[in-house]
């Protein structure tokens, strides 16, 4: 018995001559954000353009950006002995990002080799859900206001159209229920918000989710402890005392149109 790279008495086993046929994207399973399932036409085990005895099939796919040097190759591997081979042969591979182009083509393995590939396919995978936001803190707590700033989240697993925000109050180990903040972010580049009519000396707890068409993504919380009446009325004094001396209205105005909207509290129970 020789194997595939004994040179002394021994030929390597040849490269197979054969390749699928109608390779395609499965119809049957539709198009999902981090999955693909494709289709061919089975061959004949016993064919001679194998050269040797038919392993199964080799299957390679790589992002459309980054072209096939990056290429990932998943062996395919059938018994021919007891495998039905009259039928189409399904394949599929997940974990895929969402929203990406790839490229994809299958060739038929004897022993270690693989033969030519088949015709080269084109698929998209759909976009998904997004990942978390990133580094979500609170900023400028008083008695009656926050402010809530973040990082888009580093997968956003196809088009952000914004985020939605939430919060409940906590009191000791207990936590209310969750509910919405009105009007939802929907400008992906607005990552910061002023929430007022908060109580003084209370603790929240804050949450962000990024959105795409799909839905809402996991979500990221934060806690804050808005400050009592007496640290609060020397804050007032103290941003009272800026806007008297500056005289510009513009300066507010510039900062709510970064921050996006002011979110007030409402008893919306969010879903």
């Amino acid at each position: 018995m020789c194997l595939e790279f004994v040179s002394k008495g021994c030929n390597p086993v040849p490269d197979p001559l054969i390749k699928p046929r109608d390779f395609r994207v499965d119809p049957t399973r539709g198009n999902r954000p981090h999955e693909a399932h494709f289709i061919w036409e089975s061959i004949d085990p016993l064919d001679e353009m194998i050269r040797g005895k038919f392993r199964g099939y080799k299957l390679q796919y790589w992002k459309s950006s980054e072209g096939r040097r990056n290429k990932i190759e998943v062996p395919i591997v059938i018994d021919s002995d007891t495998a039905n081979l009259r039928h189409d042969i399904r394949a599929s591979i997940f974990d895929l990002p969402a929203n990406t182009a790839f490229r994809a083509q299958v060739s038929v393995m004897n022993g270690h080799r693989a033969g030519p590939p088949s015709d080269t396919i084109d698929f998209k995978t759909s976009e998904g859900v997004p990942g978390p936001v990133r580094n979500l803190q609170s900023d400028e707590v008083d008695s009656h206001h926050a402010v809530l700033k973040w990082d888009p989240p580093d997968e956003p697993n196809g088009l952000l159209q914004g985020y939605d925000l939430g919060y409940q109050k906590v009191n000791g180990e207990t936590q209310g229920e969750i509910r919405a903040l009105e009007p939802k972010i929907n400008n992906p580049s607005h990552t910061s918000a002023r929430i007022t009519d908060l109580q003084p000396n209370n603790e929240y707890r804050f949450f962000v989710w990024a959105r795409t068409s799909s839905g809402l993504g996991k979500k990221q919380s934060v806690k804050v402890l808005t400050k009592g009446y007496a640290n609060s009325q020397m804050a007032s004094i103290h941003q009272l005392g800026i806007n008297l001396a500056s005289h510009d209205i513009g300066i507010k105005f510039r900062v709510l149109v970064i921050l996006g909207v002011v979110w007030t509290l409402m008893n919306l129970v969010f879903h």
